[in-house]
C-alpha cells in the first residue's frame, strides 16, 4: 500500500519494512538525519518504535549512512502549519535540540534552526511573538 505522494526514500521504507512501520519512523524522526546501526540492540530507540525485523532491516540496508527522513503525508494544510508551528514553539521553549524540535514539530532542522534565529531578532528588538499573543488568547 504505498502513496504515490511519498517521497523516494519512504516509498523504499514501505517496501523493506511496510506502511505503518514507514509512517512511524517518519512522524518520530521526520525533517531530520539519523545513522542506523548495522545491527540495533532491543534497547535502541528504532527497535522500540518499528521492532526488531524491521530495525535488522533497515540496519542492513542503511547502516552507518547519515539518512534524511522526510516527513510523511499529513492533514490540510492549515491544519497541519498550525499544529506544526505550536509543536516548533512548545519544543523551542523548552530548549530541545534542534533534530528533537524537528522530529516533535514536522519542521526540518534548518527551517528550526531559521525560527530559532527569528526568535532571537525579535527577542533583540524588544518585539512580542505572535505565539505569545496566541497563548495568552488561549488561557482567556
Amino acid at each position: 500500500m504505498t502513496d504515490d505522494r511519498l517521497p523516494v526514500i519512504l516509498e523504499e521504507f514501505v517496501e523493506l519494512i511496510g506502511y505503518e512501520n514507514a509512517m512511524k519512523l517518519a512522524r518520530r524522526k521526520g525533517g531530520g538525519y539519523v545513522t542506523l546501526p548495522r545491527y540495533p540492540q532491543p534497547c535502541h530507540w528504532l527497535v522500540r518504535l518499528i521492532g526488531q525485523e524491521a530495525a535488522d532491516i533497515l540496519g542492513e540496508h542503511y547502516a552507518t549512512i547519515p539518512i534524511y527522513i522526510p516527513q510523511g503525508p499529513t492533514g490540510t494544510l492549515a491544519q497541519v502549519l498550525s499544529v506544526m508551528r505550536r509543536r516548533r514553539h512548545e519544543a523551542l521553549a523548552r530548549g530541545l535540540s534542534a533534530n528533537d524540535v524537528a522530529a516533535i514539530s514536522g519542521y526540518s532542522v534548518r527551517q528550526v534552526y531559521r525560527a530559532k534565529a527569528d526568535r532571537h531578532r525579535e527577542i533583540a528588538r524588544g518585539q512580542t511573538s505572535l505565539f505569545d499573543l496566541l497563548d495568552e488568547s488561549d488561557t482567556e
